[in-house]
């Protein structure tokens, strides 16, 4: 039968065929465009938000993290001002991220991330206020125990001169030597006691400065 086809018919049909096909090819392409579109508006709006966010959230991490340990072993309050800068940028972020994977059906995993990074976020929060507690009532300690110390041994040395100066009335006056063995045993048991401070009051800093007990 198709030898008895005309060529005009045949040519026709060739023709319908070639369409055909131009069309199917065309409509599978458009498909395939739409969805190259779909997956490039997903990656633009999602998956690349996702990311910057995420380094955001990481260095502000960081940063926090390195001025609190600056802060906890220079006591530096400068440190702690960075710290606390930094702190709230993480919450911002974290911020930005739950806005984000609210708005995005695909961040599934950013959605969970986001809730356990927030609790722990919040609960380093509090330690950096207590490590601040904590180091204000070293400070305070240290304040309390240089004005003790200054204070013992102003008495101590206030002792020890009386002592020097009844010793040379004593002296002057003729005193007998079992009496003035007695003055001279108290000056030397003065000057160990301001000894014995001295090297009290060493080994404190010497203990807070190397941090060994």
């Amino acid at each position: 039968m198709s030898k008895k086809m005309k060529l005009g018919t045949k040519i026709a049909a060739g023709f319908t065929t070639m369409i055909i096909l131009a069309v199917v090819l065309g409509g599978m392409a458009v498909w395939s465009m739409k969805k190259v579109l779909t997956d490039s508006e997903q990656l633009a709006q999602e998956y690349v938000p996702e990311v910057a966010v995420s380094n955001e959230i990481e260095r502000y991490a960081l940063l926090t993290m390195y001025n609190m340990r600056g802060y906890a072993l220079a006591e530096d309050t400068s440190f702690l001002s960075e710290a606390q800068k930094h702190y709230q940028e993480v919450e911002k972020n974290l911020g930005a991220a739950r806005q984000l994977a609210e708005k995005s059906r695909h961040l599934v995993k950013l959605r969970e991330a986001v809730e356990k990074a927030a609790t722990e976020t919040g609960h380093y929060g509090k330690l950096m206020e207590q490590t601040e507690t904590t180091l204000g009532l070293i400070h305070q300690d240290r304040e309390q125990l240089n004005q003790s110390a200054g204070d013992f041994m102003k008495d101590c040395l206030g002792f020890l001169n009386s002592q020097f100066e009844q010793m040379t009335v004593e002296i002057q006056a003729g005193t007998g030597a079992e009496k003035l063995e007695e003055r001279l045993e108290k000056i030397r048991l003065t000057r160990e006691v301001i000894g014995l401070v001295n090297e009290c009051r060493i080994s404190a800093w010497k203990a807070q400065a190397q941090r060994d007990p």
